[in-house]
């Protein structure tokens, strides 16, 4: 059952970040390094509608703060993440929080959707969202 669900969801995250391929008209266009010292926003819709803040501060570091929901006020600076591109403007992030908590999204740049997966040992939250970028 784990293992369909997983499948269940990198499908859902493949249908989700390729929905815009196609459009001329996109409304963000980032490269990874121009990324660096921008604060991305994320705001979940789907979950537990809640709001954070991201920023990569370098090539390892990331900072997070929750704006809105259950971790309201919390904070931390992780030591790594990852940023890789999927396909054109469209890029997966991840980082292990601290705290045990492994956070992958993905970043649709032709729509500025966010589809994400926040987990640790024992148990995992889906979400859906939007993103934007400052």
């Amino acid at each position: 059952m784990k293992k369909v669900s997983i499948l269940l969801l990198t499908a859902l995250f493949i249908i989700v970040s390729c929905k815009g391929k196609n459009n001329k008209n996109m409304k963000t266009q980032e490269t990874p390094k121009s990324l660096i010292g921008k604060t991305i926003t994320l705001e979940w819709t789907e979950g537990d509608n809640s709001i954070y803040e991201v920023v990569l501060l370098d090539d390892t570091k990331v900072h997070w703060k929750a704006l809105e929901g259950y971790e309201k006020g919390d904070e931390a600076t992780e030591k790594e993440y990852s940023l890789k591109k999927v396909s054109e403007n469209i890029y997966l992030l991840s980082w292990l929080e601290a705290v045990g908590y492994t956070i992958t999204v993905t970043l649709n740049f032709n729509e500025n959707t966010v589809v994400g997966i926040i987990s640790n040992e024992k148990e995992w939250y889906p979400k859906i969202g939007i993103f934007t970028l400052k």
